[in-house]
């Protein structure tokens, strides 16, 4: 017989959300923001064609076939955990494996990661670069990095790296039509719709609020669901970008950015380096995690201005 099961992913998010009552509770479990949660919950919602939660402006709360679906998650989950349990060796083997969004991989991460690699030719690393909800227990992560807003996550252990400063970025080339920041209403806004969405992570109406330019209207908008693909358009001449100095510092230093104005915003988000509590270690993902936070020190101290 064919099992047609919703996403797990998706099964997961409504199973933390509904145990432990919150939307922002189950992000912090699962290592991911609390839009992410909803939008998987969402989607359950829509494949199951039921309203799985009752939600108002401070809180949500179950549905009855939300409390007829929970009790049966959670078991499954628990027996799935200790089945996998059962079978796990005592170390791991293979690639250390690297968990982390798309952007951050591309911008931050592979440029640096050589200098592991040549410390630690013993080791090969995988780096899974997505945007999706990955659950790091049941998919073996080592490590995984993520922007988030708290320090804390239960059965995860979490080590800070560094906070970040937006402020617009473009093309060389356009920067000499650029003397005052009213004048970006004369030019195309790259948008990035995907961290946008993302409560404190900041954008462009944080920043024009802060340079006092509320209700500034550019002559054109072009909206991205990537950040590299808003660096891409703006490295490219077509406009305006809101840079985030934890993804533009090495366009800077190459000169394939410029950064405008002296009004910085510091997002309410830091990455940090999470790994799971409690369970077997791959034999190279400490001195991975060791790596990661020299880096992220060395990072800090190259851009003290627009590093935090």
């Amino acid at each position: 017989m064919i099992r047609k099961l919703p996403p797990l992913n998706a099964l997961r998010a409504f199973e933390a959300a509904a145990r432990l009552g919150s939307f922002v509770a189950a992000a912090e479990e699962l290592a991911v923001t609390p839009a992410a949660i909803s939008h998987q919950v969402k989607g359950l919602e829509e494949a199951l064609g039921v309203a799985l939660f009752l939600r108002s402006h401070r809180a949500v709360t179950l549905t009855r076939e939300g409390r007829r679906l929970l009790p049966g998650l959670s078991d499954g989950f628990d027996q799935i955990l200790a089945a996998v349990a059962a079978v796990r060796p005592a170390t791991r083997n293979g690639p250390i494996l690297v968990s982390c969004g798309p952007s951050f991989a591309t911008k931050w991460l592979v440029p640096r990661l050589e200098t592991f690699m040549a410390h630690h030719p013993e080791y090969t690393v995988r780096v899974e670069a997505e945007a999706r909800l990955v659950d790091l227990a049941a998919e073996e992560v080592d490590v995984a990095v993520r922007l988030t807003d708290t320090l804390a996550a239960p059965g995860l252990i979490v080590e800070p790296l560094f906070g970040e400063r937006l402020f617009p970025v473009c093309a060389p080339r356009l920067r000499t039509g650029l003397r005052r920041a009213s004048e970006l209403a004369l030019h195309t806004l790259l948008h990035d719709d995907l961290i946008e969405k993302i409560p404190k992570a900041g954008c462009w109406a944080d920043w024009l609020e802060v340079a006092g330019l509320t209700g500034l209207q550019p002559k054109h908008s072009v909206h991205y669901k990537s950040t590299s693909l808003a660096l891409e358009s703006a490295m490219r001449g077509q406009g305006i970008a809101m840079g985030r100095s934890s993804l533009v510092c090495g366009d800077l230093q190459s000169g394939a950015l410029v950064k405008l104005f002296d009004v910085t915003v510091p997002s309410g988000l830091k990455y940090v380096a999470l790994h799971p509590e409690g369970r077997p270690e791959h034999p190279g993902a400490t001195a991975l995690r060791a790596w990661l936070g020299q880096e992220a020190a060395a990072f800090r101290a190259q851009w003290p201005d627009l590093v935090i």
